[in-house]
């Protein structure tokens, strides 16, 4: 296909070259941004993580010490993110990240087909992605840059994995799922919630939020502000307790001790295993820092609609990024200062049999000085159960804009589907504007809540109540951390990216990790990968020393297992769709060329943001399908299944067979009526006698 050719029609009328698109909804501001981050950050970890953290390390310095790491790593990843989102801030974040680092650099092969140099890009045409491989390939067919271009597709490779990734593992089951327990325990805290009752409510909550936020994408961000503020007010409320717990009590005097034995639910014996006639118990710091890590977790999430961001102000998302960052740092490091300081080892063993669920916020805000109160407990149940809330909240804001742009960019099975805008001002008459001021991503709310239920049925083969309750997470958090090693190890190739694309940067006060001298990023680079590779590696040792029910539980060697599963299916979906835009690597065709269904993948030179895709979605690809004229039932199948718009689809296929299939009956029925009343009036008219009987069997 010749590059200047047309682009055939796209498969939901989709209109590549929209450059007068209507207005779009209003810009988030920076007070927006520090919400988004801000109660991403602040969930469930921070209320359950400074305890067992402290369980693990069994000595407060280093568990404080811990912390401080964790705050470090952080702001790590906010000069990585603030450096990708300079380059593409664009919606869809990671995954436009991921994609742009793993595509081959165009630039000179550009100029010598699309005009001459110094001729602005974003009046340049398409670029058809099967011809820059193919140039790729014919320059550097003997080199292995060149091997690596043609096996990553230009980048499609990548784009398809963390599509697969995103899809399939960030999910917010957990928040969900902890909503539900928080609130069982708010109402009987001394007994064990059950945990159907808690996957119901969790559904139930799940539900709730979506549609809020299917119906309003202003309610979205009116809550992600009222939670945010909500949350930090409640932390600074349990720091006061902790400084009134110290004035009222001695400080216990073991902030430099290391407990020596084995942790229970019985003070008197933490005390007694805690002499030098007991051995030593090992400590599990790499447990300990995952915990942390966790609890920190959440600051790369105004990245994922920073195109949504005004491109006016693009100092916006650096501001709210910064305010974030450090005010729910110095809050998490204040609060786990006063914790270690107000409470000694004795008190731990008023956590219960389940250490897990030891609410030391109810300690330091109890009548009692060494004992957890009913009425505290119940308190912050409520209040973790709100918090909990304003994460999934959030994260519905969030993640399922990224999935729609995933739909929009038709790579996915049913993306027609995915990719799919909901307007409430249109459909309830209260606005005569079709504009994205008003959408919501139907789509993506959509598939956000398939993945979640999904997940939350699966954590029924856990027993355990905090293991189910956290796998979501902790699965999220570890594929996560893959994708951070890949991220950290890209920043070598932004600046590279950011001369390609042609991004002109206003000169700024903050630093740009991937402009500093080699030296400084090969460092940084190797520290921020190497503490990911860490995580990686000590999550599949996680052993069961705290599990309730070792039987049933999630092993740790299951997290790498999940994540290569994930990978390798991705690939050889990859692969087997899209083989014919892999040159010198698959002969034989992919399944849409099997199916007779043309697949044109082309790319934009830069990022055009007058242009729908880049707007709104962050693509600079476009993928359409066209199904031939002469197919068969299945060839017209595979089409729908990859998201191709058919005039009968297999479910109005199945509606028209069904139907067909109940008038013929009628047909018949009414047929043997007939000829059951003809034949009575024959044989009346002979004068012969009809049984009763008779007449029943023949109906």
């Amino acid at each position: 296909m010749d590059r200047d050719d047309p682009l055939p029609p796209p498969i939901d009328g989709f209109q590549q070259n929209n450059r007068n698109a209507p207005s779009e909804a209003t810009p988030l501001g920076a007070f927006d941004v520090f919400s988004l981050i801000t109660n991403k950050m602040i969930g469930t970890g921070i209320y359950t993580a400074p305890y067992s953290v402290l369980i693990y390390t069994r000595n407060k310095q280093l568990a404080l010490g811990l912390w401080g790491v964790g705050f470090f790593y952080t702001i790590m990843s906010m000069f990585i993110y603030l450096d990708y989102a300079a380059v593409f801030p664009y919606t869809g974040g990671e995954i436009v990240y991921v994609d742009e680092i793993t595509s081959s650099n165009t630039s000179s092969k550009l100029s010598s087909s699309h005009g001459a140099a110094g001729e602005d890009q974003s009046s340049r045409g398409h670029i058809d992605s099967r011809q820059i491989n193919g140039q790729a390939s014919r320059k550097r067919s003997n080199g292995l840059r060149g091997f690596s271009s043609r096996l990553m597709g230009d980048g499609l490779l990548a784009y398809t994995i963390y599509a697969f990734l995103f899809v399939g593992l960030f999910t917010s089951a957990t928040n969900y799922l902890q909503v539900g327990r928080e609130i069982l325990i708010s109402i009987e805290p001394d007994k064990t919630p059950n945990n159907d009752l808690i996957r119901f409510i969790g559904v139930v909550v799940l539900s709730i939020i979506a549609f809020i936020q299917l119906f309003s994408a202003r309610a979205g961000r009116v809550l992600n502000g009222g939670f945010a503020l909500v949350k930090i007010a409640f932390l600074l409320i349990l720091l006061c307790f902790g400084f009134q717990k110290l004035a009222r009590d001695p400080s216990p005097g073991d902030f430099t001790t290391t407990y020596r034995g084995l942790f229970t639910n019985n003070a008197t014996t933490i005390a007694t295993n805690n002499t030098d006639s007991v051995p030593p118990v090992e400590s599990n710091y790499a447990a300990a820092l995952i915990g942390v890590l966790w609890s920190y977790e959440g600051w790369e999430n105004a990245n994922f609609v920073a195109g949504e961001i005004s491109t006016k102000d693009p100092a916006t998302l650096r501001k709210g990024f910064v305010w974030a960052v450090f005010v729910v740092g110095t809050l998490y490091m204040a609060l786990n200062a006063v914790f270690l300081s107000a409470v000694s080892f004795v008190d731990l063993g008023n956590a219960g049999s389940n250490y897990k669920q030891f609410n030391y916020a109810a300690l330091l805000s109890s009548s009692s000085a060494h004992d957890l109160t009913p009425s505290s407990q119940r308190a912050w149940a409520i209040i973790i159960a709100i918090s909990a809330a304003g994460n999934a909240n959030t994260v519905i804001y969030t993640f399922t804009r990224v999935k729609q742009s995933i739909g929009q960019a038709n790579v996915l099975p049913w993306s027609s589907l995915w990719k799919k805008d909901f307007n409430p001002a249109v459909a309830f008459g209260t606005r005569h504007k079709n504009g994205d001021r008003y959408k919501t991503p139907l789509g993506g709310i959509l598939l956000e809540w398939i993945s979640s239920v999904i997940f939350i049925c699966i954590t029924s083969a856990v027993s355990g109540t905090s293991e189910f309750v956290s796998l979501a997470g902790n699965v999220q958090t570890y594929a996560h951390c893959f994708v951070l090693v890949v991220l950290g190890l890209g920043l070598f190739r932004l600046k590279s990216r950011e001369k390609d694309l042609g991004v002109i940067m206003k000169r700024s006060w903050f630093p740009r990790i991937s402009h500093v001298h080699w030296t400084i990023l090969g460092t940084f680079v190797i520290v921020y990968t190497g503490m990911n590779i860490f995580i990686l590696v000590e999550s599949a040792k996680q052993d069961t020393e705290f599990v309730e029910d070792p039987s049933r539980t999630f092993q740790g060697r299951w997290y790498p297992t999940v994540l290569l599963a994930t990978l390798v299916l991705s690939t050889v979906y990859y692969y087997g769709v899209f083989a014919d835009h892999v040159p010198h690597l698959f002969t034989s065709g992919s399944i849409l060329r099997a199916a007779r269904v043309e697949c044109d993948i082309r790319k934009e030179p830069n990022f055009d943001m007058r242009l729908l895709e880049v707007r709104r979605f962050g693509h600079r690809r476009t993928i359409a399908m066209r199904l031939s004229n002469t197919h068969t039932k299945t060839e017209s199948f595979l089409y729908w299944f990859f998201g191709g718009q058919v005039h009968h689809t297999p479910i109005e296929a199945l509606e028209e067979g069904w139907m067909s299939l109940t008038q013929k009956a009628d047909k018949c029925w009414d047929t043997l009526g007939k000829r059951l009343v003809s034949r009575r009036g024959s044989i009346q008219s002979r004068g012969e006698p009809i049984e009763e009987t008779e007449m029943e069997n023949r109906a």
